[in-house]
């Protein structure tokens, strides 16, 4: 019998309508995986471009002064085929 190893990369949540877009998130990230993007008609939003790379530290979660994020860890599986 052969076991399969399923690992699923942590989901990062931002809550858009939350945030204050203060940047602590993005400056707290030691993945560097969050940005802020901003135009002429809409609020800066903070954006995840690439949560494979996060190893699930929740430092934007914990220095989230308006709890807006939410960092979902990954879970594991095993089964057999």
């Amino acid at each position: 019998m052969r076991w399969i190893r399923i690992i699923l990369s942590p989901k990062i949540a931002i809550n858009h309508d939350v945030c204050i877009h203060c940047l602590k998130c993005v400056r707290s990230c030691p993945a560097e995986i969050l940005i802020s993007e901003s135009s002429k008609t809409q609020k800066g939003i903070i954006k995840v471009i690439d949560p494979k790379s996060c190893f699930e530290c929740r430092a934007c979660e914990v220095i989230c002064p308006e709890n807006a994020i939410n960092v979902m860890c990954a879970i594991e599986n095993e089964s057999a085929p």
